[in-house]
């Protein structure tokens, strides 16, 4: 086992990427089960930019715009944003015109790009050992970056899309060859359940997620409804949060009492809260609901706004 203790991944995620290929290359036997989990940090480094940027040396010129949301404004949003982006730590990295937020994406995306050049010697390794047939692969990632969406950086202030959705890819060529998509909602409280059912391995209790395994046997899986999701304050100028998902709509409260309701198929930028729209009331009062009564079963450990 190893674990880095940088904080950032500049000169530790090559590190890391090293040892893993190493243990991999020595895991040839095959009647023997083994797990091995690669955490590099990248592309966590956005949140030091300008800083860690001359590091890297030359960042391509991706062909890049602001995203479609981008306001100069989020405190017009939710107040929160506004103390939030008040923080020095973030206002000093944070891009002042449009030429900074280009600079801005494209070192997101660079370092997007360096995670998975250095993903590669990895799967390298794991072909070099013998036994890429027959191992579960899984890639994605614990949250988002808004990349100025919303006029927001970082993650975790929000329940945007940008800080929701991450890549969620599993490759098991021993029992699938072709590409499949799978369009429910998907949480990672689903990966524990799922990586059990592709190794046909049973957990001692009852887990909250679902195993999407039947997948891979062109089996259907019951969909789910929708997803919960929860987050803390930065810096503590934005309450904690929480908030679902539906494949349609989504909603979440701070625990202030502002509440966001979208939706998403109408307005996928998330754009226009309907929260205050009379002819939402009583989805509203659902979804607030609903929520509450997810806060109550987790033991959330906040009162508020129950």
């Amino acid at each position: 086992m190893h674990i880095s203790n940088q904080l950032v991944a500049f000169g530790s995620d090559p590190r890391v990427i090293e040892n893993t290929a190493r243990w991999l290359k020595k895991q040839k036997n095959k009647n023997q089960p083994w797990l091995c989990i690669c955490s590099p940090i990248n592309p966590h480094d956005i949140c030091l930019f300008p800083f860690l940027v001359r590091f890297y040396g030359e960042i391509p010129e991706y062909p890049l715009s602001p995203p479609p949301n981008f306001t100069e404004h989020p405190e017009e949003i939710y107040s929160g944003f506004g103390e939030y982006l008040k923080v020095s730590e973030i206002r000093s990295r944070y891009p002042k015109n449009e030429a900074g937020w280009i600079k801005y994406l494209r070192f997101y995306c660079y370092l997007t790009e360096l995670v998975d050049r250095q993903l590669l010697v990895v799967l390298d390794a794991l072909e070099e050992s013998g036994q890429m047939e027959n191992t579960i692969i899984i890639y994605t990632s614990d949250h988002g970056e808004m990349g100025g969406s919303h006029g927001l950086v970082n993650k975790g202030m929000a329940m945007y899309e940008e800080n929701l959705k991450v890549p969620l890819v599993i490759s098991y060529p021993e029992l699938v060859r072709s590409h499949r998509s799978y369009y429910g909602l998907v949480s990672n409280l689903d990966l524990v359940p799922t990586i059990c059912g592709l190794a046909g391995v049973s957990w001692p209790e009852r887990l909250l997620g679902r195993d999407l395994s039947p997948l891979f046997e062109g089996k259907e899986v019951a969909e789910r409804e929708l997803v919960f999701s929860e987050g803390q304050a930065e810096y503590q100028k934005t309450p904690p949060w929480r908030g679902l998902r539906t494949k349609k709509y989504k909603y979440w409260h701070y625990l202030d009492g502002r509440e966001f309701l979208f939706d998403l198929e109408k307005d996928p930028l998330e754009i226009n809260n309907l929260a205050q729209v009379a002819e939402y009331k009583d989805l509203l009062e659902e979804f607030r609901e609903r929520v509450r009564r997810f806060r109550r079963d987790t033991k959330d450990p906040f009162p508020e706004f129950l």
